[in-house]
């Protein structure tokens, strides 16, 4: 279940569902004594009291399986409802009669933490094979927070009653988890470090799951998990780090709630002490985990001095690293590793200050120059200028030459940025934040400018949802209730989304990146500018389109798909008016990222038993968003279908260029430029998932009214190079040229003799051969749709687009043994100079297709000939009858 609940590709519904499932599993709060009284009613109801039940009842006392109520033997009489037992019998003498008697409330409790006990091994042992516990968070949060959604009573006491029961049921977890722990480091051999290693990294992990959707669930177990900071267990390195993290997190989130002495026991004991000796010794990651947490505990208003004077000797410490280190080397990729690594490990600690120390906050001006902004002195720092110190210390590093110090350096400004959103709308106007996107920049910097960026926007969001944005409002004085009014009390929550909007274009143009990376974290920044509203949704919708077309990374494809159906579901007409030009993007974004490989809207798989299963890289979009309405069908194979042109194709069409200027935006495109993108067209027509007659019908029937137009004057065009005296120009039967078509060479046969003459115009003979291959497509299409769905000629002339929908037309799909539709075209001109046996052999192509709809068209027209003629005639011969009965009758009368 988990592995499918992970796989990207997976339907969200049974995501869902599995995540409903495991909430039932181990959340389920409504196990209490009334459910056990309403289960001895019911049991004892069903089942007539015997000695013989009683006896195993009693004798056989499982306490982990059994859940049926049994009647009180012991006497002979049946149990009442208050005198239930539990459904767990507990082990006695032997004798019912000596059992001790328990009350309902007693044996309720322990019933459920026997279940928690359960419950939390299962946790332990889904989160270590999952590596990753945010689902459980997830179910966590909705357990303790969602209650009261979707529920029609919403009464505050029934809303507080099942959170009361809610965080009790939790607790209860919890502490079955501390006492796994704690067991589980009893019987530690320390002979397997890697197991071991990740039981325990599994244990922690689940209880930061905990802490994370409520810390008070962890408050009094924090001294079982604080000797974890020491990073002396006994286990990898990596281990260590990954449970130093998480500890070192929930001490993040559990330090506001601490009271006075539980905060004072514990920044006076070796807390702070484990934490500074962790950013020396371990890796970025977790040295930013530290950072928070003992900036959390400096932070606290009960805090004494100590922690304050640890993170500021750490601060101090790591500044005057840095300080000596600017000027060592302007190429740090030179300078030796033990150096680079302190440069990075001093960048990373210091952003983490800027970022969580709430000192740093309130000592920064909310108005700031970039520019103005110079290295001090080490002896100077203090905690009101540490901010603008670091900023300026930041922007000295990352203009080092070596790739890994830029990316410290940014990964450290983002921490001041997230701190003071009005320092990053300063820095946005000296060209720093587009100088770390742009097209000069090495691709490790731009993928962790994209990570930034999502951190920023996460952050902010999380302030505003968390309520700290209005605390941070309500303590300043300079904010009146004038102003909080007018709505502009908060103007930090809008500064980080306007600053990105700016780059809006540029990230449009990521999306087309070569790096996968960088494309996927593309596309989560622009997804999280999209839920906040930062983005207009009509100029992204085509890029999302244009990334169903990244057949090599179905990671992005599906994120991009989520976001699409999010989208589609708000705004429904908008993404049927954007889909013609969402395919235009995907075929230009297949030319840019794949320049080796053909441009395809298949996606084919190989099931393993020799059938490929194809796929339609829009067919999950016309599935979710867009089979459901016929209109929105109907707009859609119109729209693509108006690629073709009513004219035949456009001499100079234009097409949007991903990421250009709007100068140079519009690009023309040759004739022989556009086959491929009708190519392409073609395609998701063929393969898209239809369901109902109705769909391939509409597109056969404005397919026929395409070339029934177009087909005859290219005929006619053909006649004129042709010579119409030795070659068939009304097309009833084959040609010459289709003759010669047949042969390996045609052009080098007798029957192409008219090409070879000096006279014969083969450039632009091969023009409106070009033309014409847009037709040759949609007759190829419109025979492949005929034969996939079983269509008849006489069900095809008898369609009309506004006719309703039948019952047998729904339910439909392609047959298996019809050949996949064909799109390729053979290349009809190299360089400008064109080969005589492809035009041959398009021409030829044209002239069957056509053949083959007007002989169609002709049959059908006899065969209603013929149907009418035997109208005709049976109706004759009924009057003929009608006559002679009329004839025999008056002849009986004159007789008479």
């Amino acid at each position: 279940m988990l592995q499918r609940a992970a796989d990207p590709k997976e339907d969200d519904g049974v995501r869902d569902l599995i995540q409903e499932t495991f909430l039932t599993m181990w959340f389920d709060t409504e196990f209490n004594g009334t459910t056990l009284k309403k289960s001895a009613l019911a049991s004892n109801s069903k089942q007539a009291p015997t000695a013989s039940s009683g006896d195993h009842s009693a004798e056989g006392g499982d306490t982990s399986s059994s859940t049926v109520v049994t009647p009180n033997t012991a006497t002979g009489n049946t149990t009442t409802a208050s005198d239930a037992v539990s459904p767990i019998p507990f082990p006695g003498n032997g004798r019912s009669s000596s059992r001790r008697r328990k009350s309902d409330a007693v044996l309720a409790a322990e019933q459920r933490q026997i279940r928690c006990n359960v419950a939390a091994k299962q946790m332990v042992e889904v989160v270590a094979s999952s590596g990753n516990a945010d689902f459980l968070t997830d179910m966590v949060k909705e357990l303790l927070f969602g209650l009261g959604d979707g529920i029609k009573e919403r009464k505050k006491a029934e809303r507080r009653k099942k959170q009361e029961a809610a965080q009790s049921h939790c607790g209860n977890l919890v502490s079955s988890l501390i006492e796994q722990l704690l067991g589980f480091e009893e019987i530690r051999k320390h002979a397997d470090k890697t197991k071991e290693g990740q039981q325990l990294v599994a244990m922690i992990s689940t209880l930061g799951v905990f802490a994370q959707a409520s810390p008070l669930l962890i408050q009094n177990h924090l001294d079982t998990l604080l000797p974890y900071l020491k990073a002396d267990n006994g286990v990898s390195k990596e281990q260590e780090s990954a449970m130093v993290i998480v500890v070192s997190k929930i001490v993040s989130r559990v330090a506001p709630t601490l009271t006075t002495s539980d905060v004072k026991r514990v920044t006076e004991g070796s807390v702070c002490a484990d934490l500074v000796s962790i950013t020396y010794n371990l890796g970025s990651s977790t040295v930013s985990a530290a950072v928070e947490a003992l900036a959390k505990l400096a932070s606290h208003r009960d805090a004494g001095e100590g922690s304050s004077e640890k993170l500021m000797g750490l601060v101090n410490a790591f500044y005057r690293y840095l300080y000596k280190a600017k000027g060592t080397a302007d190429d740090f990729s030179a300078v030796k590793a033990n150096v680079r690594n302190n440069v990075h490990r001093a960048l990373s600690a210091l952003g983490s200050v800027c970022r969580y120390h709430e000192g740093d906050k309130k000592g920064a001006s909310d108005h700031v120059d970039p520019t103005a902004l110079v290295v001090i002195s080490p002896s100077k720092l203090s905690w009101s200028n540490l901010s603008d110190a670091c900023y300026a210390m930041f922007r000295v590093f990352i203009e080092k030459k070596d790739v890994g110090t830029k990316c410290k350096a940014l990964r450290a400004m983002c921490g001041a940025f997230i701190a003071r959103p009005r320092l990053m709308l300063a820095v946005e106007h000296t060209g720093v934040l587009s100088d770390v996107m742009s097209d000069k920049a090495h691709p490790d910097l731009i993928l962790e400018s994209l990570k930034c960026w999502c951190d920023i926007l996460l952050s902010e969001e999380r302030r505003i949802e968390s309520g700290e944005a209005k605390e941070e409002m309500d303590m300043k004085e300079s904010i009146t209730t004038s102003v909080k009014i007018s709505g502009d009390q908060d103007g930090d929550s809008t500064l980080v989304g306007g600053v990105l909007t700016q780059h809006s274009s540029r990230l449009y143009k990521l999306t087309t990146n070569t790096s996968p990376a960088i494309r996927h974290a593309c596309v989560e920044l622009i997804g999280h500018l999209l839920r906040q509203g930062l983005i207009n949704p009509m100029e992204t919708v085509p890029y999302l389109l244009a990334l169903q077309g990244d057949v090599g990374s179905p990671l992005i494809r599906q994120l991009a798909l989520k976001l699409l159906i999010k989208e589609g579901l708000k705004r429904p007409d908008m993404l049927r008016q954007r889909v013609c030009a969402g395919v235009k993007q995907a075929f230009v974004f297949q030319r840019l990222v794949y320049p080796n490989s053909t441009v395809t809207a298949v996606i084919e798989q190989d099931t393993g038993d020799g059938i490929t299963e194809t796929e339609c890289i829009f067919g999950l979009i016309f599935k979710e968003l867009i089979r459901s309405s016929r209109v929105q069908r109907q707009g859609l194979f119109k729209s693509l279908l108006s690629l073709f042109g009513a004219d035949g194709i456009d001499d100079e069409p234009s097409l949007t260029i991903i990421g250009a200027t709007k100068k140079s935006s519009q690009k023309k495109l040759s004739i022989a430029e556009q086959i491929p993108l009708l190519q392409f067209a073609t395609q998701i027509l063929g393969f898209l998932p239809y369901n109902s007659a109705q769909d391939p019908l509409f597109i056969i029937y404005n397919i026929s009214g395409v070339t029934a137009l177009q087909g005859a004057q290219f005929l006619d065009e053909f006649a004129v190079f042709t010579c119409a005296d030795r070659y068939d120009s009304e097309n009833h039967s084959e040609d010459d040229l289709e003759r010669a078509a047949k042969a390996a060479n045609p052009s080098k046969t007798k029957f192409a003799a008219i090409v070879n003459e000096p006279s014969f115009d083969l450039r632009n003979f091969g023009d409106i051969c070009l033309k014409a291959s847009s037709l040759v497509l949609l007759l190829r299409l419109k025979s492949y749709l005929k034969k996939a769905f079983n269509l008849s000629d006489t069900r095809i002339m008898e369609y009309l687009p506004s006719q309703k929908e039948k019952p047998f037309d729904k339910g439909i799909s392609a047959s298996q043994g019809v050949p996949m539709f064909d799109s390729r075209l053979e290349t009809l001109s190299i360089d400008g100079s064109f080969s005589k046996d492809a035009v041959i052999r398009l021409y030829a192509e044209f002239r069957r297709l056509m053949r083959t709809v007007e002989v169609s068209h002709a049959a059908l027209g006899e065969e209603n000939e013929d149907q009418e003629d035997n109208r005709v005639h049976s109706k004759k011969r009924k009057l003929d009858h009608a006559e002679n009965s009329g004839s025999e009758n008056e002849v009986s009368d004159d007789e008479e």
